[in-house]
């Protein structure tokens, strides 16, 4: 999947007031960075970069991701919805018979598996990147700068995805550790 991976306030283009009643879309630039990766990545990426670690507590990021996922499948399953309308209407034959399609969906455990990768891999990125030579004060430095992403100003949402990631990584070596143990038996 095609992944934007600088996705941030300044690289989006939200509609005015006046495109609204269009129904236009957010638009995306500056895909310097885009690349094949988990869909999640986005998601995982704008979450750490906008939002408070105390408005992520106690469920706060579960519901961000599942708004995400359900406007998700809504969106797939319009766009699926539409381009079955224009085959009916091409290859109509006066039947008038229509079958119902499936609707998409995006299990919850594999999507959050996704998201928990993502944040992994996207920690990576950020200490090689942007924290070679982070300080405190150098997370001060940056703490009124609105186009400087909250965990690069922020060095408690710095610290709390260090520690979420932390988590995640827990998860992830235990499930490894108990495929080896079944593996040896």
């Amino acid at each position: 999947l095609l992944v934007h991976m600088f996705c941030f306030l300044k690289n989006v283009f939200l509609p005015s007031e006046s495109t609204r009643e269009g129904n236009k879309d957010a638009i995306m630039i500056d895909f310097s960075c885009a690349g094949i990766g988990y869909g999640m990545s986005d998601v995982g990426m704008h979450i750490v970069h906008a939002v408070l670690p105390r408005d992520l507590d106690n469920g706060g990021e579960e519901r961000l991701v599942e708004g995400y996922l359900v406007a998700l499948e809504n969106a797939v399953n319009r766009r699926r919805r539409r381009r079955r309308s224009k085959r009916i209407d091409d290859d109509y034959d006066g039947e008038g018979k229509e079958e119902e399609e499936e609707r998409w969906t995006y299990p919850r455990e594999v999507a959050m598996r996704h998201y928990r990768l993502a944040c992994v891999d996207y920690l990576r990125f950020i200490m090689g990147r942007f924290w070679r030579s982070a300080t405190p004060e150098s997370f001060e430095k940056k703490s009124e700068s609105k186009n400087t992403t909250l965990i690069n100003r922020n060095l408690e949402a710095a610290m709390a995805f260090i520690a979420k990631v932390d988590r995640y990584l827990e998860v992830f070596e235990k499930e490894k550790r108990e495929r080896e143990m079944m593996m040896m038996h």
